[in-house]
């Protein structure tokens, strides 16, 4: 017997946003440990331009008075490793 299951656009949707949030949250995991790696390879103006690129780009999101939200703190935890080095992850807040 086959059973097929349809799923709402509203359930695809919320699943859609989970994966998302997990591959970009991997890739600041990756791009934090990167930078803790080859800190002292990295030439200090390009670690300005990208805190400055940045800061542009939360700036914009500002402007078009977008919701704040993920996407914003994703920006605030990509400064964050740009400026101090480190920042802290959502699977810190998932282990026992």
């Amino acid at each position: 017997m086959h059973f097929s299951v349809m799923f709402s656009s509203e359930i695809l949707n919320a699943i859609y946003i989970l994966q998302v949030e997990g591959i970009v949250e991997g890739q600041l995991l990756m791009f934090n440990m990167m930078s803790e790696a080859s800190k002292s390879e990295v030439d200090p103006s390009f670690n300005k331009e990208l805190r400055k690129k940045t800061l542009e780009w939360a700036a914009v999101r500002a402007e078009l008075q977008l919701d704040d939200g993920k996407t914003d703190k994703y920006i605030c935890q990509l400064y964050e490793i740009l400026a101090k080095g480190n920042t802290h992850h959502a699977y810190q807040d998932r282990q026992m």
